[in-house]
């Protein structure tokens, strides 16, 4: 299996990850194992694609007769195909070559059955075989997956962050894709529905960030007016800034906040009070347009300083959070839902 590593994540580093799945090792900038985990690894940030492959010595010869078992195996009837090479530097015949050497001898085999696409433009609708020859050894790629992309975790070190509704599921996506690791996991909710609902984003968190465990701290939050979901989302994400600037694991405090949901004073107001416990935000969605939001969410950028100030103070009940650590498996959302 060769593993690509993508822009932001260097090969050695991704290999060093990608041990407890087996041996790795890097060639020309490649991950090399041997594993049947292919859609779990592509799933990992870090990772560009992953490519189910065939190996052979590095020389024309044998990359060309590579390319016609792998082209005898994957091209149906009826399809075209196209054959790229990449080449390692300091190699003694052009990636070009092998090319048209190799996609003359397939179409001969294949004749009356399937037939080269005529352009590189055509490749999309083609099935490709794509070939990765380095100075020893060579591969050729039988099955490709599209990885998650982004940093490796923990590349950017660690980042705390809140789950209080969708839109703070993305920001801990993003935060995570862009290389932070996130230590522990803060849940708020307000009453029943939320927990339930939260606690699914908690879930749906795990499973895309392939984590094996995961230490969430839980508080219940006293909302004013909870039926009016405008002003809701705003103390939830309010309690979730003041809660996570207290937080002594990371300096980083992820924020969910975004010009198309929060009015711009709230915004000021939450990164004030991370930014005052010498703490640094992250607000990865400031920018973004969230089309999926709910439009009483939406409407909460027309909520005036004036009128949340009048709410009740928000602060979190009782106790401090309550803290778990749990398994990531099918008993994941039941357990926190148990805890509480």
């Amino acid at each position: 299996m060769l593993v690509h590593p993508s822009p932001q994540t260097g090969a050695k580093e991704l290999a060093k990850a990608l041990q407890r799945f087996g041996a790795a090792r890097v060639e020309e900038g490649i991950v090399v194992l041997e594993t049947d985990r292919a859609q779990e690894i592509a799933g990992m940030f870090g990772v560009a694609k992953v490519s189910i492959a065939i190996e052979c010595e590095s020389q024309f010869s044998a990359i060309s007769k590579a390319i016609a078992e792998v082209g005898r195996r994957t091209v149906l009837q009826g399809q075209s195909f196209f054959v790229k090479v990449y080449l390692s530097k300091d190699r003694n015949f052009a990636a070009r070559d092998l090319e048209f050497s190799a996609t003359g001898a397939l179409a001969a085999e294949l004749a009356g059955v399937a037939s080269p696409a005529k352009s590189e433009r055509e490749a999309s609708i083609a099935t490709i075989i794509a070939a990765y020859a380095g100075r020893r050894r060579a591969f050729v790629s039988l099955k490709e997956y599209e990885g998650a992309g982004g940093a490796l975790a923990g590349s950017l070190g660690s980042a705390s962050c809140a789950i209080t509704g969708p839109l703070s599921l993305a920001s801990c996506i993003a935060a995570c894709r862009a290389g932070f690791f996130l230590p522990e996991l803060l849940l708020l909710y307000s009453d029943e529905d939320d927990l339930c609902r939260n606690a699914k984003l908690a879930r749906s968190l795990a499973e895309k960030t392939r984590v094996e465990s995961q230490k969430i701290a839980i508080a219940k939050v006293p909302v004013v007016h909870a039926k009016d979901g405008r002003t809701k989302m705003l103390q939830l994400d309010l309690a979730a800034a003041r809660t996570l600037a207290r937080v002594e694991s990371s300096k980083n405090v992820v924020l969910p906040l975004s010009l198309a949901t929060h009015p711009q004073w709230f915004i000021e107001m939450a990164m004030k009070e991370i930014h005052d416990a010498g703490k640094f935000p992250l607000v990865p969605l400031m920018f973004s347009e969230m089309d999926c939001t709910k439009e009483e969410e939406k409407e909460a950028r027309g909520v005036t300083r004036q009128e949340f100030v009048k709410l009740k103070k928000t602060r979190l009940e009782g106790k401090k959070p309550r803290r778990i650590r749990l398994e990531v498996g099918p008993n994941y959302l039941h357990d926190i839902i148990d805890s509480i």
